[in-house]
């Protein structure tokens, strides 16, 4: 990577929907390889609630979305020499390399926002709910009154839970 003044509308789009991101930093490097590819870089708050579920996200869907779907990036971590600078809060960033040319940061940006959690802003649209969680919310009750509308209501009754709602209704769906 190397730096040098590059076009900021060329990342504009990418940079924007990096920005919406829960904890991600506003501040956001851009720049272009010598062998024509271009990379994006910024910080992710350690201490955000979400920080690795972002990690995780990003890294889903820039290294290995699917077998026959996959996205010529990476999304990697990069650090200093910790045993010179210090720890993660101040020097562990997260850079997003594209490996192909004619792929540029518009159709990344595209591909994001097409498959991030929607809204990307709101962060209870970022929760995943495991199974444990899900027994113990079934436990309790009112999930049991859920299942109930959703057995008689059929499965149009999806469409009112919120972004949680719709995925603990998917997994109740599965269980009737």
């Amino acid at each position: 990577m190397s730096e040098e003044k590059v076009d900021s509308a060329k990342f504009a789009k990418l940079v924007a929907c990096l920005r919406r991101v829960p904890g991600i930093e506003s501040s956001i490097g851009t720049g272009d390889s010598d062998d024509g590819c271009w990379w994006v870089k910024f910080f992710i708050k350690i201490d955000h609630p979400l920080a690795w579920r972002v990690v995780q996200e990003l890294g889903h869907l820039l290294n290995y979305v699917s077998i026959n779907e996959r996205l010529p990036t990476v999304f990697m971590p990069v650090s200093p020499p910790p045993y010179l600078n210090g720890g993660p809060h101040n020097y562990l960033s997260w850079v997003i390399e594209s490996r192909k040319v004619d792929f540029q940061p518009d159709a990344c940006a595209e591909w994001l926002d097409g498959r991030l959690p929607r809204p990307v802003t709101n962060v209870h649209a970022w929760t995943v709910v495991d199974e444990q969680e899900l027994d113990e919310i079934w436990e309790s009750g009112w999930l049991q009154r859920a299942a109930f509308v959703l057995k008689h209501l059929g499965r149009s009754a999806v469409l009112f839970f919120d972004n949680l709602g719709q995925s603990i209704a998917a997994r109740l769906w599965k269980r009737r």
